[in-house]
């Protein structure tokens, strides 16, 4: 997860995201915490579960949380999956102040600013650690080094994760399109999916 508040709202890194008050999701999950007493904002503009969950991890563990979107609901995706409605009681439940349609655009002096997406009013939230939960940057690591090196490899493929961070489906399929492409196996009857009306 980037720490500098680059995602869908902002290609360039949010002005104070590098101050010392930044804790990313890998750190939260980590076992690092804001010091004790702290005012937290979760800052979510990705847009699925990790922002929500790690306010209510905060929440429960005794910290004053802000969750702040840039969309227009909590954990917007998750009307996909119908969870969205139980997400939001959740955060509600627990005391969360929720700040929606805001995007972060400056951290400093103990403070969030945020600007509203449809009016452009500026809000200001007591903010004494952020976690950003903007976009994800592929590991990449590997294939750089392979691409680079005097290595005998015929072809390198980018797949999963290396190429663009997402859910593990998404490296499910890329690995078996992947294979099939490298053994040149036409998938002449697809799988099957079933609809499923909710």
């Amino acid at each position: 997860w980037r720490t500098d508040g680059r995602g869908r709202s902002s290609a360039l890194p949010v002005e104070g995201l590098g101050l010392p008050g930044v804790i990313g999701p890998e750190d939260l999950m980590s076992g690092r915490r804001p010091p004790d007493g702290s005012t937290v904002v979760v800052y979510d503009d990705d847009g699925y579960y990790m922002a929500s969950a790690l306010a209510e991890l905060l929440a429960i563990e005794g910290f004053d949380v802000s969750y702040v979107a840039s969309a227009s609901r909590v954990a917007d995706w998750s009307v996909r999956t119908t969870e969205q409605a139980r997400v939001h009681g959740r955060l509600h439940e627990l005391g969360i102040r929720i700040v929606l349609n805001h995007t972060l655009i400056r951290v400093q002096d103990g403070e969030a600013r945020l600007v509203h997406t449809y009016t452009g009013e500026v809000l200001t939230l007591a903010c004494q650690s952020m976690v950003p939960v903007t976009s994800r940057e592929p590991q990449d690591k590997l294939w750089q080094e392979l691409s680079a090196g005097a290595h005998e490899i015929r072809k390198l493929v980018r797949i999963g994760d290396c190429r663009a961070p997402g859910l593990i489906a998404t490296a499910v399929y890329d690995g078996h399109r992947a294979a099939r492409e490298l053994f040149d196996v036409e998938l002449k009857d697809p799988a099957r999916r079933e609809r499923v009306a909710l």
